[in-house]
């Protein structure tokens, strides 16, 4: 995969989200071993915070999209009480 596919990819992935600490524009970094490509990572381009470098380009573009504030979907087990604590924990 080539610079150029990968930006294609992370483009109909729906992009690269913004810095989470300081609002940077993010930029796809390959790793470059032997002229191959070996992994990925997103760097922001003002305070250089970075992914986690992976293997598959679209781990490394969830990995810098995700953000602590959204709320994961969990399924919930505990009945009538535990699900009225989770509510509470959310709110």
């Amino acid at each position: 995969m080539n610079r150029e596919e990968a930006k294609q990819v992370i483009k109909e992935h729906g992009g690269l989200r913004p810095c989470p600490f300081c609002g940077g524009r993010a930029s796809l970094r390959p790793r470059i071993i032997n002229d191959n490509i070996d992994e990925f990572y997103i760097k922001c381009t003002k305070c250089r915070a970075k992914s986690m470098r992976s293997v598959l380009l679209l781990n490394a573009v969830d990995a810098w999209n995700a953000r602590v504030d959204e709320r994961p979907v969990i399924l919930l087990s505990g009945g009538r009480k535990g699900t009225k604590k989770f509510k509470k924990w959310f709110k």
